[in-house]
């Protein structure tokens, strides 16, 4: 197990399972305080395919990307390409597995492709000269530059470039990533553009730089967990984005491939067929990822994919892919690097992942030719008559789900050739990555659900944009709420919402001079105060001092005062009242509370590392927000991007707490007292039934009443344990004899969750900004189903709806 100046190991296998970072709800059958124990739970059911290891490892903290190419465990660098070996593919393969033969001899002159990574690799344009001369293609051209590599930073400056990965794993990416490009656009030119770490706000920031320097053709190779706060980066029309959908089965969507503005690439296995007219034959890789994204904001519908937008029986999110192409490590390409990966030079190897198929596809949308302005090229693959320029994928499957088409290309979602792993399907020459529209297209970009509190002020931007350059859009709406309007110039929605709450159906139109038009549809839910049922409830906010899970420390009003600019500091517990917090949920549906000692709230003094907490008089400021959100393993502060943090590692009593940033170690693992955990529906709480304690219990969503069957500990201690190669399980922090809300066999839409001993199922939660409680294990959201006073807790689809928004309290 490999220690990276961390006390956590870095999962190699498994790497899907921090993508998301584990939460666990505990329900308290014993007092709050009492002695809490380890229990043991699976990490993620997805792992690499067998034989091959992820590249990149996963990430450790929030907004941290991974890569994600596939090599073989066991390395044989340095074996030569010139070897006969049918199995693994060069250029002429690719090209002649999808008709692109001709356009590659002749297309993508003057176009450049931009791949986006992080770290420098010193070897890039070297490389890909190796790359080419061993496959025959022509040196790099520098009066055309044709086979040249460009490298800038993430700010697309040429000096100074990043710092090499230290250990030649981003490397191995952007070799993958140039010669996938290389090998379908021989005549492309390609800019590199390298951010200095493997973060989603430095590799956004090269996202901008890659289309400002002129690319209009970019890949991304990596993902992890994101926000629609990225989406902006992405927010490129006229360009092609393509990123790999990732390499863990279904189960597991991850951005930036989830977003509506890029186009999401999946994978296949590709194996040569003598005697019939291609020549080629493709299944769906069981590798690949796919699904209906869990996040109704960064994960909404693109205008365009409207074959599946019912809830029935499709997809009200973004789904998941667009398109493919050959990703299977067991049907691999060749590809050079001369980096050392691991203290390892891998010299020529075979490589596989949707890493792969991500390139190819950027390559295919090169030589198709320049995109239409305006207009964003993932639509092209969904214009009428499209889907007979890509070969279907009609066998093979990458797991277990409903509906069916998400996860089986056998079942097609009824009357068209789509399904969730390869989208499409696969390139059959270009004709599909073109636009064929005639007159002017307007897309309206999807704002996605938007979930707010009754009767407060809303301001919401709609944004569109017309393939006509010069033209003004004018917008309007159908089915707002009363008390809010559109700015016809503007797109954006603003007003007070009404006091009553319910789901709104609303229809965004913008128009242009022309008559053309575009619309997106969106639920816009006022639910009623979070707050209004909350059951005041107080307790210790513990610090897990050794990862132990026992938390002996606590966080301390300083002398017990109440006066504003009390310091907040760490002491042995005591029980005194001191050390009694609330943390009281705030009235809209984002997750966010604040902690409450003697009516004063902790507060940051200023948004910066090592900014120390005091006490202040509560306001409702970005300051005094706390929140436990996807990716954060301790309290996080959502105004500063920060955690809270014992800055003398736990040791030494009456240490002043301040923020810093999230380094995931035991000096960050403050855990919030038992609470209630309120529903969006109003008035209903998370309920063990009769506080009945016992496991295989139905949890229903009751009346709050504040009663010990409604008290959950929200915490997460993951500590990994490799228990056999390659197998890593998470030690989660419990409640004393506590159980765990949890899932059984396989998780599909409508699956009950239960009580359970927190060794066994599937216990893992995170908390979305938004307010829904996802499940570590499926793109499927808690949500207090059906009608009444009393209701089940299922699994559904994450679409933001009232009945899957929580406040944990």
């Amino acid at each position: 197990m490999r220690v990276r100046g961390s006390k956590w190991g870095l999962i190699g296998s498994v790497a899907a399972a921090a993508l998301a970072l584990p939460l666990v709800l505990t329900v308290a059958t014993a007092p709050p305080g009492l002695a809490a124990v380890h229990s043991v739970v699976r990490a993620r059911t997805a792992a690499s395919p067998s034989g091959v290891r992820q590249v990149c490892p996963a990430p450790t903290r929030p907004g941290q990307m991974a890569c994600m190419a596939l090599l073989p465990k066991s390395e044989h660098g340095g074996v030569h390409p010139d070897l006969p070996n049918p199995e693994i593919y060069d250029p002429a393969d690719l090209q002649s597995a999808y008709q692109l033969t001709a356009e590659a001899a002749s297309g993508g002159s003057g176009e450049t492709v931009a791949v986006v990574d992080a770290y420098n690799d010193p070897d890039a344009a070297a490389d890909l000269a190796v790359y080419r001369k061993e496959w025959g293609l022509a040196a790099c051209d520098s009066s055309t530059g044709a086979g040249c590599v460009t490298v800038v930073n993430e700010h697309g400056a040429a000096h100074p470039l990043p710092g090499a990965d230290p250990y030649g794993e981003w490397e191995v990416e952007e070799s993958v990533d140039m010669e996938m490009v290389t090998a379908i656009c021989p005549l492309c030119h390609i800019l590199l553009v390298e951010a200095n770490t493997p973060d989603i706000t430095g590799l956004a920031v090269a996202e901008d730089s890659a289309v400002r320097l002129g690319a209009r053709f970019v890949n991304d190779s990596w993902g992890g967990a994101g926000n629609a706060s990225y989406n902006r980066y992405f927010d490129h029309p006229g360009v092609a984005i393509t990123v790999a959908a990732g390499d863990f089965g279904y189960g597991g969507t991850y951005y930036p491939a989830s977003s509506q503005l890029v186009t999401s690439v999946g994978g296949t296995t590709l194996t040569p067929a003598p005697g019939t007219a291609r020549g080629w034959r493709e299944t769906a890789w069981d590798g690949t990822d796919s699904g209906c994204a869990f996040d109704p904001n960064a994960g909404a519908k693109p205008a365009w994919q409207t074959m599946d937008d019912s809830a029935a029986s499709g997809c009200l999110n973004r789904t998941e892919n667009d398109v493919s192409a050959v990703a299977d490590p067991n049907t691999p390409v060749w590809f050079y690097d001369s980096y050392p990966e691991l203290g390892q030079k891998l010299d020529w190897e075979a490589v596989g992942g949707t890493s792969v198929a991500s390139p190819i596809i950027a390559a295919v949308y090169a030589l198709a030719g320049t995109p239409k302005p305006g207009t964003y090229p993932a639509s092209y693959l969904y214009q009428p008559g499209h889907s007979a320029d890509l070969y279907p994928v009609t066998s093979g499957h990458n797991g277990v789900c409903q509906p069916a088409y998400l996860c089986n290309a056998a079942d097609d979602y009824p009357g068209t050739t789509y399904n969730g792993p390869t989208g499409w399907g696969t390139p059959d020459g270009t004709t599909a990555f073109t636009s064929t529209a005639t007159g002017d297209t307007i897309t309206v970009v999807d704002p996605g659900t938007q979930d707010a509190e009754a009767g407060q002020v809303l301001r919401l931007p709609v944004s569109g944009v017309d393939s006509a350059p010069g033209q003004q859009l004018r917008f309007s709406a159908a089915g707002l709420p009363a008390g809010l309007v559109i700015n016809p110039a503007t797109g954006v929605i603003s007003g007070r919402l009404p006091a009553k709450t319910g789901t709104s159906k609303v229809t965004v139109t913008a128009t242009d001079s022309t008559g053309a038009t575009g619309s997106v549809s969106f639920d816009l839910v006022a639910i009623g105060s979070l707050r209004a049922a909350y059951h005041r409830v107080t307790g210790p906010v513990t610090l897990d001092v050794n990862g132990t899970g026992k938390g002996d420390m606590c966080l301390y009003d300083a002398d017990n005062r109440s006066a504003n600019g009390t310091k907040v500091e760490v002491w042995k517990c005591d029980r005194s009242a001191a050390e009694q917090w609330t943390y009281l949920p705030d009235a809209a549906p984002d997750s966010n509370g604040t902690l409450v000692v003697h009516g004063k709230c902790a507060t940051i003094v200023g948004p910066r590392d090592g900014q120390h907490l005091r006490l202040e008089a509560c306001t409702g400021a970005g300051d005094q927000g706390w929140s436990l959100l996807e990716g954060q393993w301790w309290l996080y502060n959502p105004a500063s991007g920060l955690c809270m943090n014992d800055p003398r590692d736990s040791t030494h009593d009456g240490t002043q707490v301040n923020v810093f940033t999230c380094g995931y170690d035991f000096n960050e693992a403050f855990m919030l007292p038992a609470g209630p955990v309120l529903s969006g529906v109003g008035g209903l709480c998370l309920t063990d039934p009769r506080n009945s304690r016992k496991a295989g219990t139905k949890l229903q969503a009751q009346p709050c009443d504040g009663s010990a069957a409604q008290l959950w500990t929200i915490f997460s201690n993951p500590d990994y344990v490799e228990i056999s190669p390659g197998i890593f399980f998470v030690a989660l922090g419990t409640q004393h004899n506590g159980l765990c809300a949890q899932v059984t066999g396989t998780t599909v839409p409508g699956t009950p969750v239960l009580l359970g001993d927190c060794g066994t199922g599937l216990t893992s939660w995170n908390p979305l900004p938004d307010g829904q409680v996802a499940s570590e294990f499926s793109d499927l959201c808690l949500a207090a189903s059906g009608a009444g006073r009393n209701r089940p807790i299922v699994l559904e689809p994450c679409y933001g709806s009232a009945d899957e928004l929580w406040a944990e309290g």
